[in-house]
């Protein structure tokens, strides 16, 4: 009786162990940094090489293991894309799938249906009236639901700016809002990093 009671006491003690080795091991596999679209990925190695949200990891047909690189989930303008599949072929997020007019069923083509520079837009109606990429919708101030007009995302050198205003003035990637220091909600300038 006693030799069974130190056997079950042992394999509790080492299931335990298991466990934290285990739950310790889950922790690591989601501290890994995820890359950047271009960058390297590779699910099939350990710790795995991700890729950020609304990336996936594209690798070379027919190849197992290989490491891949981060692009855009669906297809880009002009590329196939067809809902009625499984899994579906999607387009990336502001692009449209436009399948050939009474062919239920057929792929079609991403394209980019949005509205041009000075166009009308408005996110709060469906189907909601886009920009096309690299314009935003700029609404007028407090007031809900209201169409807006497509402009070029943020300003550029020198361009007034400010976060704090609702909708805000931003400036282009890569240039960052200079404040006057200790000002709070005080309008800035677009200049570079």
């Amino acid at each position: 009786m006693r030799l069974i009671l130190s056997v079950m006491i042992a394999g509790s003690t080492l299931f335990g162990a298991c466990k934290t080795a285990n739950k310790a091991a889950t922790l690591k596999d989601t501290s890994a940094e995820a890359g950047e679209k271009g960058d390297e990925c590779n699910d099939s190695i350990y710790p795995p090489k991700a890729c950020k949200d609304g990336l996936k990891c594209v690798t070379p047909e027919g190849i197992y293991g290989a490491p891949g690189v981060c692009m855009a989930e669906g297809g880009d303008i002009g590329e196939e894309c067809n809902y009625s599949i499984y899994p579906a072929k999607e387009c990336q997020e502001g692009l449209t799938c436009v399948p050939p007019p009474g062919v239920a069923g057929a792929p079609g083509k991403c394209q980019d249906l949005g509205a041009k520079e000075g166009g009308e837009c408005n996110y709060s109606i469906y189907p909601p009236k886009a920009c096309k990429r690299g314009l935003d919708c700029v609404t007028p101030p407090g007031i809900a639901g209201a169409p807006g007009k497509c402009q070029k995302v943020g300003g550029g050198v020198g361009a007034e700016c400010n976060y704090s205003i609702n909708p805000p003035k931003a400036c282009q990637d890569g240039l960052t809002c200079k404040t006057p220091p200790g000002v709070y909600g005080a309008h800035g300038k677009c200049a570079r990093e």
